[in-house]
């Protein structure tokens, strides 16, 4: 029993073969054999395809195979990925191929495997910064940050930046808005929305009332009026969702101030600033009844008081009245006009008088000139409060 290693030999080939012996007899030969080498193989080589993101870190390549060959590894486009043995460098996004190639060991032969790597842009966050207006003003100037740059880049790698936009316009209600962003283009980034907010906030609306004057306590009562300042947009009261209330306590009956006040009110759009206002309660006009002059150029003339004539402002039947003083039955001048306008009401403007309450009932001394060379004319005045 012998045995014999053979090399060189062809895989997947049929060999014949036979043993002999030689001795001093002479030469014996063995009946003849056959095999037949073993069929080459194709190694099993598992490699994935491989997704990465644009700015990720370097990384190994992982190969298996049932062949011991080596393996060497090489990529389609280096300026995407580069290799240094089975070290992969990211150099920008897009697709390559990448080749995992083993040499034939054994009864293996040689053999490759491609894979795809992709790797995909970056992703660049646009966020609005949040601005707020008053209502019915124009929109602020939009501004906003970029955020989710790598490899220490910045803006210089954006060809065209992202344009930020919101809905509000210059009629929007007050409520908040978004800030968008649209287009934007970088060979390695890919742009998306942040959250940025438009808040239109409510624009001061004033709402003053009328001052009222009623000259005296005979005359009509007058209506509680306001006014607004600040409707833009075209608005008016009618678009307010509650208008203010205004009311007084005024008694007509007694001279006084009353406060006039603004409650309530209220909208979406308007912050309601009420200002208050004053009603003043004056002297009703005094009746005071004359006549005209007696006869003759005399002095001691007299108005009589019990006549029937009336005027609703003091002398207002003469219109061509120089000056006038009254004097009181003490002698003492509670009344004195250089320019008279037929416009005193019974209240005193001298000295020692109250200047805001009339004057006592009673019969008056009055001095009047005409202006017409004639010299003063005196007569009796009857004051009735």
């Amino acid at each position: 029993m012998f045995s014999e290693s053979i090399t060189s030999l062809t895989h997947s080939t049929q060999y014949s073969f036979k043993a002999y012996a030689t001795n001093s007899v002479g030469t014996s030969y063995g009946a003849v054999q056959t095999f037949t080498t073993s069929v080459i193989a194709n190694p099993t080589i598992t490699f994935t395809d491989i997704d990465k993101t644009y700015g990720d870190a370097n990384f190994d390549l992982t190969v298996t195979s049932n062949s011991g060959g080596a393996i060497s590894y090489s990529s389609s486009d280096a300026n995407i990925a580069s290799l240094s043995g089975n070290t992969v460098t990211i150099r920008r996004s897009g697709t390559v191929t990448i080749t995992a190639s083993q040499v034939a060991n054994g009864s293996f032969s040689s053999g490759a495997k491609d894979i795809t790597l992709t790797i995909n842009k970056a992703v660049l966050t646009v966020t609005g910064n949040n601005k707020s207006k008053v209502y019915g003003s124009a929109n602020p100037f939009l501004t906003g940050t970029i955020t989710g740059f790598v490899n220490s880049e910045s803006f210089g790698v954006i060809s065209a930046f992202p344009v930020l936009s919101t809905i509000a316009t210059t009629g929007s209600p007050v409520g908040e808005y978004p800030i968008t962003s649209t287009g934007g283009t970088a060979q390695n980034y890919t742009f998306i929305d942040g959250d940025g907010t438009l808040t239109i906030t409510k624009r001061s609306l004033t709402v003053s009332a009328d001052n009222k004057v009623r000259g005296g306590l005979r005359e009509a009562e007058i209506d509680l009026t306001y006014t607004y300042h600040g409707f833009v947009n075209g608005d008016t009261e009618s678009d307010l969702d509650v208008p203010p209330i205004i009311s007084s306590t005024v008694n007509y009956n007694v001279r006084d101030k009353y406060p006039i006040t603004l409650t309530g009110g209220s909208d979406n759009n308007y912050e309601l600033i009420l200002v208050n206002g004053i009603f003043s309660i004056g002297f009703a006009p005094q009746v005071i009844s004359f006549c005209g002059f007696g006869a003759g150029s005399g002095t001691n003339n007299k108005w009589n008081a019990n006549c029937g004539a009336t005027a609703a402002k003091g002398l207002a039947t003469y219109r061509n009245i120089i000056s006038v003083q009254v004097f009181n039955r003490s002698g003492k001048l509670v009344f004195k006009d250089q320019d008279y306008q037929n416009d005193w009401e019974g209240v005193s403007n001298q000295p020692g008088f109250s200047n805001t309450n009339y004057v006592p009932e009673g019969t008056y001394l009055t001095i009047v000139d005409f202006g017409d060379g004639g010299g003063p004319l005196k007569g009796w005045l009857y004051i009735k409060n």
